[in-house]
């Protein structure tokens, strides 16, 4: 006989098939059954966030233990953006960015530029984002010490 559904537990949405496959092995590892709801449409459409992501789902009587490992393996807190993708991004950005100042301010001052070109140019440049699209992953734990 096969689990009726108010005998699982959803206990983390993952919006990257990588991560949900490797929390769900440590999880196995562990002796809890997981299943990866949605983890075959990031094979087929990398844009599978748009279908919720990756949800892990595990039997109710395994919910703390679950809660546990995931708390110790310090993923609710974890951040998801790569430092390394926006790094070359601001490094990207400041290579245009500099000559454009260089050379864009004292076209300004003798008359050649106009001003509004300049802050165009500095709005229209986000620095400050991260270029991970994917957004944030959400955990479902149970409270401490239950």
């Amino acid at each position: 006989m096969g689990r009726k559904p108010s005998d699982l537990a959803h206990v983390a949405t993952i919006t990257s098939r990588p991560h949900a496959l490797v929390i769900a092995s440590a999880l196995e590892h562990e002796g809890i059954p997981v299943w990866i709801d949605g983890v075959w449409h990031a094979s087929a459409d990398p844009l599978s966030n748009a279908l919720g992501g990756h949800r892990l789902t595990i039997p109710v009587a395994d919910h703390a233990a679950a809660s546990s490992l995931i708390r110790e393996m310090g993923l609710p807190d974890a951040e998801i953006a790569s430092e390394g993708q926006t790094r070359a991004t601001q490094l990207l950005v400041a290579l245009f960015l500099g000559p454009t100042l260089f050379f864009g301010i004292p076209a300004v001052i003798a008359g050649l530029l106009a001003p509004a070109s300049l802050l165009v140019v500095l709005i229209g440049i986000p620095t400050a984002l991260p270029v991970d699209p994917r957004g944030q992953n959400d955990f479902f734990l149970t409270e401490d010490g239950v």
